[in-house]
């Protein structure tokens, strides 16, 4: 799904069910009403998402990491989670993230947690992926004492060029002459200029390729004013714990340089909590 959904923010019903999705984008966060948007429906399940590991380590209520308090990142998206008390709407809240992923010039892996090939069979049940801890710093491939610019590479550069023209006619064009992975950059290039421009989630500049890339799970529920089942019901236990499960959505953050990465985490007021302890006191990431 491309990140220029969340710019959709007249978009009110949405049902992404059955489309074989490991995570969705970041941006999707613009879509609900306290970020600017409209959304008030959204359907989700089934998709085989990624998970976080703690989810499947201890139950009945599984330990994550929990990030409380603020956490500022100057340029980045601003998001706002609503207290456990919100009226009809949905309660937006962070709750962990995989390690960073850097990415060389053209896009490929370098340094960080491997993810399974986007083309693998989908059938299986969802695929586990470890989880940060809560005062991990990303640490760029560079050597020891070496600096990394926020300037986009050349490569990127070209790209951006590219992007404005018919990046496929030079591919279609000229068949025999083009490195197979400069065809690929720049059908990469033609896709951006379909779907529209992506902003770094850091820095908010465009791009074509990502240079840092990470997976945030955002706890995401619908609250509205229909009667629940009894705590007698044994339907409540049976709703509950699918709805543990299905309710964190993982969302792929990317950033255009390797300066641009998760915001450093206020260790002070991040704890570990459970999940039933979060729903209570979690106010999120707020700014």
């Amino acid at each position: 799904m491309p990140p220029g959904i969340g710019k959709l923010n007249n978009l009110v019903d949405l049902s992404l069910s059955q489309n074989s999705l490991r995570y969705l984008p970041y941006e999707i966060l613009s879509l609900f009403a306290e970020n600017g948007g409209s959304l008030q429906e959204l359907q989700l399940h089934p998709n085989p998402f990624y998970v976080p590991e703690q989810a499947e380590e201890e139950t009945p209520e599984p330990a994550l990491r929990i990030g409380l308090g603020s956490r500022k990142s100057p340029g980045s998206f601003r998001f706002q989670s609503h207290s456990n008390h919100a009226k009809d709407g949905f309660i937006l809240s962070y709750k962990c993230k995989t390690e960073t992923r850097f990415l060389n010039t053209r896009g490929r892996l370098i340094k960080g947690p491997e993810l399974p090939s986007e083309t693998a069979d989908v059938s299986t049940k969802p695929y586990s992926l470890p989880v940060a801890a809560i005062d991990d710093v990303p640490v760029s491939p560079l050597e020891e004492g070496s600096f990394s610019s926020q300037a986009h590479s050349l490569y990127e550069l070209a790209l951006k060029a590219c992007s404005r023209e018919q990046p496929a006619d030079l591919v279609t064009q000229n068949p025999d002459t083009i490195p197979e992975h400069v065809s690929e950059l720049l059908l990469k290039a033609e896709e951006k200029n379909f779907c529209g421009p992506t902003q770094c989630t850091i820095c908010n500049r465009t791009y074509i390729i990502p240079r840092t890339e990470w997976i945030e799970w955002w706890s995401i529920v619908k609250v509205d004013k229909k009667p629940v089942a009894s705590a007698a019901s044994p339907l409540r236990g049976l709703e509950n714990e699918r709805d543990k499960v299905e309710k964190l959505v993982p969302l792929m953050r990317r950033g255009c340089t390797w300066q641009c990465i998760p915001p450093k985490s206020n260790t002070e007021e991040e704890i570990e909590l459970t999940t039933e302890t979060a729903t209570r006191a979690m106010p999120g990431i707020t700014e």
